[in-house]
């Protein structure tokens, strides 16, 4: 396995992401970021892994629920 984070991950000019926990595995490890920061990818590679989990926000990340908001 390799290092966990909790990072945000964004591509300047093109999009943002903020999985819920990214893996950087094997010799890749070695560029983790540290801590929760936002990390630019044009700097940084991404990780190898990205994972989001949904339960009960699972509507709202597809904006889904934005319908009611506009009631």
């Amino acid at each position: 396995m390799g290092d966990v984070c909790y990072c945000s991950y964004r591509k300047p000019g093109v999009r943002e992401a903020q999985p819920d926990v990214s893996y950087y595995l094997g010799e890749r490890a070695l560029l983790a970021p540290q801590g929760s920061s936002v990390v630019n990818l044009d700097q940084v590679p991404p990780p190898d892994l990205a994972i989001e989990i949904a339960d009960t926000s699972l509507n709202d990340d597809l904006g889904k629920n934005a319908c009611f908001m506009r009631s």
